[in-house]
């Protein structure tokens, strides 16, 4: 796993269950998925219908019970629990609804960990975070502590060190569900300039139809399953919403 990858994703009848109390949850039941270029695309559906399931599946942070997971050229089914943490580390990037920010480092720092952790130099690690840094309008705040951003600004130092390694495929979850409305508008707006002008192919799950106007396409879960897709060109939120809805029930 050296080198560029596609950002391409292949599910193939995946499944996935978790035991609860006296019973089996289903939360995937048997997904079919495929995203064949770069681009914004959300996955959108009623609450519990295996949303971010899916995203941890295809982020290769839990394991699906049966079914074939390839994402960035990457048959994930086939590594072993080190490929996985190289898959992860240098190949996909995961952006949560939490900041997960480390609050005794500064956002410079916090950029640069992934890097601390695969043994580059100070300088070597720095150096990229800067670079990062400036590409998501954080100049002047980088050395300042979590505690010190804001919420928008948090979630863009987040963003940032999900691309130190600017992986093929970028996850976010629920990015912006503890942003205000200007703020969400500002990472909607990274998200989509990366997919287009750094050709990454991000994939967010959401509820929110206003963040799904930003995608070129949306799939709709139902009930553990690909109920559908569409694009969302020529498509206002309310309408886009209408669709979503229409899908998802």
């Amino acid at each position: 796993m050296s080198g560029p990858l596609a950002g391409t994703i292949h599910l193939s009848q995946v499944t996935k269950t978790y035991p609860q109390a006296l019973r089996q949850v289903h939360a995937l039941q048997g997904v079919d998925l495929t995203i064949e270029m770069s681009g914004f695309y959300a996955v959108m559906g009623p609450s519990g219908s295996g949303k971010s399931t899916l995203l941890h599946l295809m982020a290769a942070l839990d394991q699906p019970d049966s079914g074939t997971i390839e994402v960035a050229d990457c048959h994930l089914e086939n590594l072993s629990e080190g490929d996985l943490t190289r898959f992860r580390r240098h190949h996909v990037g995961v952006v949560f609804q939490q900041y997960n920010l480390i609050p005794t480092m500064t956002a410079l720092d916090n950029v640069a960990l992934p890097g601390l952790l695969d043994g580059w130099s100070r300088s070597r690690r720095l150096s990229r975070s800067q670079e990062l840094i400036d590409m998501l309008d954080l100049e002047g705040r980088e050395h300042h502590r979590p505690d010190a951003l804001s919420g928008g600004e948090q979630q863009r130092v987040s963003i940032a060190r999900a691309l130190f390694f600017s992986p093929a495929v970028l996850f976010a979850d629920e990015p912006t569900g503890n942003l205000d409305t200007v703020a969400s508008q500002h990472v909607w707006e990274i998200l989509e300039k990366l997919a287009t002008e750094q050709e990454t192919t991000v994939v967010m799950v959401t509820h929110d139809p206003a963040a799904a106007t930003y995608c070129r396409e949306v799939f709709v879960l139902r009930d553990g399953r690909i109920s559908g897709s569409f694009e969302t060109e020529g498509l206002d939120e309310a309408e886009l919403a209408t669709r979503a809805q229409q899908l998802g029930r």
